[in-house]
């Protein structure tokens, strides 16, 4: 299965983002939680935003119900990733998916309660490619992804890709960490031969 989904996770400049948009991804994400490596203010979050024509999704953690409205009028996203607590009685705004991690089978026991169609699944080092685990725990996110739209997150390497959609078949896949040269600042080159990857299992 190939993704029919493709977000690439922690933009943190309207120039990076239209790098994004042109390479043919579907989504980007900027996150405006505090202490991540890859914040940005809220304004830059809008002005990133408004940058392209692709799908925005904002990150979050616990937001204020008061706080969440303020961030959704700002930046105006087309979708919400909120990590941490759910937010309150009062649904979000906008549609939206959780991140879960991925440490074990007792994640399913998560999703099975999670009310939205689509998650975020981080993926742990010991699940991936080459890996014991991986071999022994991949029926894991076949199970995973029978409960929704899964989008694998956690690839930290170009060279698991094949291998990771091959044995997972998510719906979605985010890129962050093997695009960039550090935390917040994308690799052009290393987005455009995962990009090349992706598009060359579409056709």
């Amino acid at each position: 299965m190939i993704p029919q989904w493709i977000l690439v996770g922690g933009i943190t400049s309207p120039q990076d983002a239209r790098v994004v948009e042109g390479l043919g991804a579907e989504a980007i994400s900027v996150s405006i939680i505090p202490g991540d490596p890859r914040e940005v203010r809220l304004d830059l979050a809008a002005e990133i935003a408004a940058s392209v024509t692709i799908e925005t999704v904002l990150e979050m953690r616990d937001p204020s119900t008061e706080g969440l409205r303020e961030a959704v009028l700002t930046v105006e996203p087309t979708r919400l990733l909120l990590r941490g607590a759910p937010v309150g009685d009062e649904p979000p705004p906008l549609p939206w998916f959780r991140s879960f991690r991925c440490s074990g089978r007792s994640v399913l026991a998560d999703l099975k309660d999670f009310p939205g169609d689509r998650f975020l699944l981080e993926v742990q080092p010991d699940l991936l490619p080459g890996q014991p685990a991986w071999q022994r725990d991949r029926s894991l996110l076949r199970e995973a992804g029978r409960m929704g739209a899964m989008i694998l997150g956690g690839v930290t390497s170009l060279d698991q890709l094949p291998s990771v959609l091959e044995k997972a078949q998510p719906w979605g896949l985010r890129l962050r960490t093997c695009v960039e040269r550090e935390p917040g600042w994308l690799d052009h080159e290393a987005l455009q031969a995962a990009m090349l990857t992706l598009r060359g299992r579409r056709r």
